[in-house]
């Protein structure tokens, strides 16, 4: 919600600068009455208020750095200590509060976010509980993106393990985190080879990268599930989906076309994801030119759609496009708009891809007639 969103934030700063007047004022606040109908309740503003503390240490460049949140637990300066207290306190309730289906959605979801900050050790039960399908879908939602800001190694075969249970708005978000780590990619294409996970859950663009991963297994364990890499002649793909202009095409269907394969990374007329060139203006563009940006998106990279990999120090792999960038920290812009900030500190490598972001092997997901139906909605809308 707004109200969480707003705490988090000013927390987040007040982390940032790192000051110990300020910090010591801020965990002050802690020790003020509780609205919650139970002793085991930390309301929603505790909550917001410590995971934006923790969003904020780590990208603290002074006296105090470095420092996580974690080890300001177990071992805060001198000014802080009697402090710390409260927040140690509150930290052990938070899972009470995750857990406890009478207490308010918003007290829950703040919970949730919070426990990104605990030991794995103390909260995988309970994380596993939060993924069942009994819970309410922005439970299992938070407690993925909760998993996802933690970063533990085993959050992966929590996942895995409760994946039949994951609603299927959760499992988007779920997949990308498991697609962020080699070992557990390597995960996720056991799981499909077997049956427990299907292949069709997979975008254009992430079972390309799967084909062209820089991990030999991968690449031949996705071969083997998909079919084959891309094709590396584009322009022998485009010379065969010419066909599709002579078709008779309906823009109706072509626009559920666009939804499907489209959407996720450009925007027409108001709808979709700025990630990719908006493509509002491209009915000035003929047929044969459309058909070709799509099947062969390599041709032509404009400077600012270049891709960029990170790699992050616990081994996450993020794919997406520079939106800025401080001496501290770098902001991606991800497929469906997703914004991600990497602090550089936590930083392994960051590299430029000559490739579009656009994946190629569009070819794989489209037929003849979807395509027609796709340029036909892309040129006569009104």
């Amino acid at each position: 919600t707004n109200r969480i969103r707003l705490i988090k934030q000013l927390a987040t700063i007040v982390g940032t600068r790192g000051n110990p007047s300020e910090l010591k004022s801020l965990l002050s606040t802690l020790n003020a009455p509780s609205d919650a109908s139970s002793v085991s309740q930390v309301t929603w503003w505790k909550s917001a208020l410590i995971t934006g503390l923790g969003l904020g240490l780590p990208r603290h460049q002074g006296a105090l750095s470095p420092i996580q949140l974690p080890s300001l637990l177990a071992n805060p300066p001198d000014e802080l200590a009697q402090a710390v207290t409260s927040l140690r306190n509150l930290m052990q309730q938070n899972t009470a509060t995750a857990m406890d289906t009478s207490a308010s959605l918003t007290d829950r979801i703040a919970a949730i976010e919070l426990m990104a900050y605990q030991p794995f050790a103390q909260t995988r039960q309970i994380f596993s509980a939060l993924l069942s399908h009994t819970q309410p879908a922005a439970v299992q939602s938070v407690s993925i993106d909760s998993l996802a800001t933690g970063g533990h190694p085993e959050s992966s075969t929590l996942i895995l393990r409760n994946w039949a249970e994951l609603g299927p708005s959760v499992r988007g978000p779920a997949l990308n985190l498991l697609l962020r780590r080699t070992d557990s990619t390597r995960q996720v294409l056991e799981a499909m080879a077997s049956g427990t996970m299907r292949a069709a859950i997979l975008s254009i663009d992430q079972r390309v990268r799967l084909l062209k991963h820089s991990d030999e297994d991968i690449r031949n364990q996705a071969i083997t599930l998909f079919g084959g890499a891309v094709s590396t002649n584009r322009q022998q793909v485009a010379l065969e989906f010419q066909k599709s202009l002579n078709l008779s095409a309906s823009a109706a269907s072509g626009a559920k076309v666009f939804q499907r394969i489209c959407a996720a990374c450009h925007v027409l007329d108001g709808k979709g994801h700025p990630v990719g060139p908006d493509l509002s203006d491209v009915r000035n563009r003929s047929r044969l030119a459309l058909l070709y940006d799509i099947l062969d998106p390599n041709a032509k990279v404009e400077p600012r759609f270049t891709a960029y990999q990170i790699l992050t120090l616990k081994g996450t792999i993020l794919n997406g496009l520079i939106m800025s960038e401080t001496p501290d920290a770098v902001v991606l812009r991800m497929a469906e708009n997703k914004l991600q900030t990497i602090n550089r500190n936590t930083i392994d490598s960051m590299h430029a891809s000559e490739l579009s972001l656009m994946p190629e092997g569009v070819e794989k997901d489209i037929t003849l007639q979807e395509m027609a139906d796709l340029l036909e909605f892309l040129k006569s809308r009104e």
